[in-house]
């Protein structure tokens, strides 16, 4: 290892070559990984804005109101609900149309209650699940969904998980090619080296063995120095990114979470990378 070492030293260039590879291409698939997390994030905070009403019978009695809406808080489902009274209803409709009706006038509205539900519940085939489950109270006459929303965005955010994985998947494929062309190249540069350690007196399976370990360990300070410098930038921006994307402190442990992930499963591929281009070469 320490003729590997000396050789490494010599020929900077292709250390250079190696190192930059590894940490480039950790560093793209890095931010990738957070700028589709943070398109996804967004998603789901305009998805969030999508609410439902409960319209209740004209002469339903608050007491079956209240009773309705402590059931519907219990739900799985429910992010929050907001009762709207008879009086606060014609309340907006007054604001909204910009007159003062007169005190003797007869409130017509109903009883309402404005609900906004879970993000992941906000599907075509689940909301229409919710909105039977609230029919059945017997004083509950409508529910009203915001269908053309939830149709949009079911169609956006499939569009945008195809593209995404589409993406991810033709990155990852080129990366590993990248990877095994910089093993061949770091092989083919040290075949005279590799001569010298064979008169020497080392064996095949040894001089392959030194290679892996100088071609894995120059990777690997490149793709820590990559995990290092993407973790440094996002806690500097983290409050932009937050404000941004609208995220909890959840949602940024999670992100860091799966950028985690994503340097892990680089140090996997740049193992077998440099395991099938070393390994298969005639030493």
């Amino acid at each position: 290892m320490g003729y590997i070492t000396k050789i490494l030293g010599k020929n900077k260039t292709l250390s250079g070559t190696c190192f930059f590879t590894s940490f480039l291409l950790t560093l793209v698939l890095v931010l990738l990984v957070l700028v589709f997390l943070l398109i996804n994030c967004r998603f789901n905070v305009v998805k969030s804005r999508a609410h439902m009403y409960i319209i209740f019978h004209e002469n339903a009695p608050s007491k079956k109101v209240d009773d309705v809406c402590m059931r519907v808080k219990s739900k799985e489902w429910i992010k929050s609900l907001n009762l709207i009274s008879s009086k606060q209803a014609l309340n907006m409709v007054e604001k909204n149309m910009g007159v003062k009706l007169p005190r003797h006038f007869s409130n017509p509205l109903p009883y309402s209650a404005d609900i906004f539900v879970k993000p992941r519940f906000l599907k075509e085939k689940e909301m229409n699940s919710i909105k039977n489950e609230l029919l059945r109270y017997s004083s509950v006459e409508d529910v009203l969904l915001p269908s053309r929303l939830i149709m949009s965005y079911e169609h956006s955010y499939k569009h945008f998980l195809s593209f995404s994985l589409l993406f991810l998947c033709g990155f990852i494929i080129i990366e590993i090619a990248i990877f095994l062309l910089t093993g061949r190249l770091f092989y083919l540069n040290l075949r005279e080296d590799v001569l010298t350690l064979k008169l020497l007196g080392c064996s095949s399976e040894k001089i392959k063995l030194l290679l892996m370990s100088g071609l894995f360990l120059i990777g690997f300070a490149g793709i820590v120095l990559a995990a290092v410098t993407s973790l440094g930038v996002v806690v500097f921006i983290r409050d932009f990114i937050q404000n941004l994307a609208f995220l909890g402190n959840s949602d940024f442990l999670s992100a860091c979470g799966f950028s985690l992930i994503a340097v892990l499963f680089n140090i996997f591929v740049l193992f077998l990378c440099t395991l099938f281009a070393v390994r298969n070469e005639k030493v």
